[in-house]
């Protein structure tokens, strides 16, 4: 249930900021996104733990 809500919280704003912005600054917003979620996926997997040993 947790990881649904985030996920649909997560489109809304993607939709939202799709309808502010232009196409060239959604673009960027987008690339900032993906690393974004890249590090989340590390922090998960437990990069922490590993970096802190």
């Amino acid at each position: 249930m947790e990881r649904f809500s985030v996920l649909a919280v997560g489109t809304m704003i993607s939709i939202i900021l799709a309808r502010m912005l232009m196409p060239r600054d959604f673009g960027g917003v987008a690339i900032l996104m993906i690393f974004i979620n890249l590090a989340q996926i590390f922090v998960v997997a437990g990069f922490n733990t590993a970096l802190i040993q």
